[in-house]
Formats: C-alpha cells, sequence, structure tokens
C-alpha cells in the first residue's frame, strides 16, 4: 500500500509539493506509527533515532516505577518515545509554538537538518510555505484521572507525517 500512495519516494523524487498531495489515512496511531516506519524506510539516506527523556517530578511514584516504564506509555498528542528522522522525511507539529511565523499544532515541515538538540525544517504548505523553522524539545506533561500520576517527557514536537490518524485530518 505505501509504494502505491509513495511511488517516488525510493528514487529521491519526492518534491514538497508530492509529498503534500499524500498521505495514508489509519484509524489508530499504533497503525500509523507501523506505517511511517515502514515508508520513512523507503527514504534513502541515513536514520538517526531520538530517544525522549520520560520523567515523573513526585518522588514517590518515580521510586514504584523504573524510568522505562514511563517510556512505554503512548499518549494522544504526545511525540513517542523513539522519534526517527530523515533528512527530507515530512514531519506534522504538535504543538502551537509561534503562531505569528505559523508553527502551530498541524504545520506540515520538511526536515532539512537536525542535531541532538534542534531540528531545522522547512514549512511546506499555507502562509508560512517555504519559511525555515528551528523546533527544539519542549516538555509535555500528561495528567489524566486514568492513571495515579502525572508524567513528563522531553522529545522534539513532531510525528512522522507519511501517515495520520482519520481524527487529526
Amino acid at each position: 500500500m505505501a509504494v502505491a500512495i509513495y511511488p517516488q519516494l525510493h528514487k529521491g523524487h519526492a518534491t514538497n509539493e508530492y509529498l503534500h498531495e499524500r498521505t495514508i489515512l489509519a484509524p489508530r496511531n499504533k497503525e500509523v506509527s507501523l506505517i511511517n516506519t515502514i515508508v520513512l524506510s523507503y527514504l534513502t539516506g541515513a536514520q538517526v533515532d531520538f530517544l525522549s527523556a520520560s520523567f515523573t517530578e513526585d518522588t514517590k511514584v518515580a521510586n514504584t516505577y523504573p524510568s522505562q516504564f514511563f517510556n512505554t506509555l503512548e499518549v494522544n498528542g504526545m511525540p513517542s518515545h523513539k522519534l526517527s528522522f530523515k533528512i527530507g522525511a515530512p514531519m506534522m507539529l504538535l504543538r502551537n509554538l509561534d503562531p505569528s511565523v505559523r508553527l502551530s499544532n498541524g504545520t506540515c515541515l520538511i526536515v532539512r537538518r537536525f542535531t541532538m538538540r534542534v531540528v531545522e525544517a522547512k514549512i511546506i504548505i499555507g502562509k508560512g510555505a517555504d519559511n525555515v523553522a528551528f523546533i527544539s524539545c519542549i516538555k509535555f506533561i500528561f495528567d489524566n484521572m486514568n492513571l495515579p500520576f502525572t508524567f513528563a517527557k522531553k522529545q522534539f514536537p513532531l510525528w512522522l507525517a507519511y501517515a495520520m490518524t482519520i481524527n487529526k485530518f
């Protein structure tokens, strides 16, 4: 299926317009993550994985649960513990960072360069198209009645955008 939607990706012919015109819709984040991983493998170049720093500020909870447990928690609106990047990959911004320069939730970007602390990306759609943005890690806080604790995750506010959930569309 991914090859049918992105047939030119492995040849390196993916332009901003090419990526903007295509997406795969899936019902849940689990399927979206799997599809994004598969399609990312078609893109040429080295893949770099960025791991989050997940923690709780409650020392009692921190002593009860190992830090690896917090890394396994997948929460809507938060990036995964492991984000994989390649140059040229489309990403969706998960938070409003600076609406004045079109860096808002749902903005689609193409990764141009990255370091361990900053991702340089180009906005590919909307009024901010062709502007370059520098995105750093931010702190996400999850406080939900279903869990007996509050935890935080420090990660890039990005998600691969080859596929997306139906609810985000």
